[in-house]
């Protein structure tokens, strides 16, 4: 019995140290060795290790179109574009991006890489933050809670629906609690759709600095390709199967620091205007007029319609509803006949300014005859329409709406003439009896 008991604790003795040696972290040493080819080190806290790459470059440097000093001093103009309550600061801003296992934001995708990025007086800063094993991503949180506390505001890309609610589930999952709630967000993604949405074929970031930064990527890994060589490294343990995932995940919040510099430019440099589409400067006299930026409003409003005439006249109709809901109603008049005017006699045309002037005239002028006429223009074009797709409800019932306008119309201009014949008769009856 006792011989057995002695087998017993000595197979418990080595079961214990095989034990401590699978979850001893890797020695620093071993970790500058590793991955010294990618820049890399292992960083220690009391949570445990993971590997951290660190990237500085000058603010004169220019990344694209521009230098990243050119956000210095004129971050605070992004705080008008999503309405944050405070002012943004270039430095308390901090770009943050994820590469992650999979695409959703269950308990099964794993950010195997935070990559951020920050301004400092004379560089911008990228960290990038790898696990080596699911094993690491508590320590890797926990220097994540670390650095919120010296920013305000978090920018990413799509991060709304991603990459903020899967990191707030992983720090959830670890029982860890998330000390970012302080930071206000920065979404660009919906910046960069609200401006670009007609103009480019894709809002991907990686579309956008191509298109409009003036980035151009050089043997880039398509970012759905990290997860795959994640598990690879995962399986064969060579740091240089993830350093083109490195890469990726640099440019990618190198770019959030442009995209950030290319929004400011609006508000700042006019002379970026004459560059632009039709529809960009249409959305841009959205933004403006939305924020109350008068004289911005103004500059790009006389360059769309100038450019209009020429190119698109339809970006008449939309621009006169903007000065409808401002109240000033003889602007919009002015746009609806422009559009009326470069439009010409086709079969088919937007009927909304003709509608919007009968209107006008009817309500507010009191000119019916003005406002049959704009009626029966209206309703010329929506019938040529109906006569060429009869199955569309859409157009009968628009056709509908325009005729019993119509009939109204006729109905007051009959009743105006009965009410002057009989004025008439009154006047000369009176006259007899003098």
């Amino acid at each position: 019995m006792s011989q057995l008991k002695s087998r017993l604790n000595r197979l418990k003795k080595t079961q214990t140290s095989a034990s401590a040696k699978e979850i001893e972290p890797p020695s620093h040493s071993k970790g500058v060795d590793e991955w010294d080819g990618l820049g890399a080190v292992t960083e220690t806290n009391a949570y445990g290790s993971f590997v951290k790459r660190k990237i500085k470059i000058p603010l004169h440097q220019k990344v694209g179109f521009y230098p990243l000093s050119e956000l210095v001093g004129s971050a605070d103009v992004l705080s008008n574009l999503q309405s944050v309550e405070s002012n943004i600061k270039h430095d308390k801003m901090l770009f943050f991006d994820t590469e992650t296992t999979g695409l959703g934001i269950g308990a099964g995708n794993v950010p195997f890489m935070l990559g951020i990025g920050f301004y400092t007086e004379d560089v911008f800063i990228v960290e990038q933050l790898f696990i080596r094993n699911p094993s690491e991503e508590l320590a890797m949180l926990a220097f994540m809670n670390e650095k919120f506390q010296h920013f305000t505001h978090l920018v990413t890309y799509n991060g709304k629906t991603f990459d903020l609610p899967l990191l707030k589930n992983r720090f959830i999952l670890h029982r860890l609690a998330y000390e970012g709630e302080h930071l206000e967000h920065l979404d660009l993604l919906y910046l960069a759709r609200s401006l670009w949405r007609n103009t480019l074929t894709s809002c991907k970031l990686s579309h956008v600095e191509h298109q409009r930064l003036g980035i151009h990527r050089v043997d880039d890994v398509p970012g759905s390709m990290a997860p795959t060589l994640y598990f690879k490294y995962l399986a064969e343990k060579d740091p240089n199967i993830v350093a083109d995932v490195f890469r990726h995940n640099e440019v990618d919040i190198v770019t959030l620091a442009v995209l950030s510099i290319y929004f400011t430019t609006l508000f700042e440099n006019t002379d970026l205007y004459n560059s632009l589409e039709l529809d960009e400067l249409y959305r841009l006299c959205l933004w403006f007029n939305k924020m109350e930026l008068r004289e911005q409003f103004q500059h790009v409003y006389e360059l769309l319609t100038s450019r209009a005439t020429e190119e698109d006249p339809n970006y008449f109709v939309p621009l006169a509803m903007i000065f409808k809901k401002k109240k000033k109603i003889e602007t919009s008049v002015f746009l609806w006949k422009r559009f009326i005017e470069l439009q010409g006699q086709p079969r088919m045309v937007n009927t909304e300014p003709y509608i919007e002037l009968a209107k006008y005239y009817e309500h507010r002028k009191k000119d019916y005859r003005q406002a049959i006429y704009y009626t029966k223009e209206a309703e010329k074009r929506v019938y040529n329409k109906v006569s060429l797709s009869k199955r569309d409800q859409k157009y009968t019932e628009v056709l509908q709406e325009i005729q019993k306008r119509k009939t109204r119309l006729e109905n007051k201009i009959k009743s105006k003439k009965k009410e002057a014949v009989k004025n008439s008769l009154k006047l000369c009856q009176v006259e007899m009896n003098v």
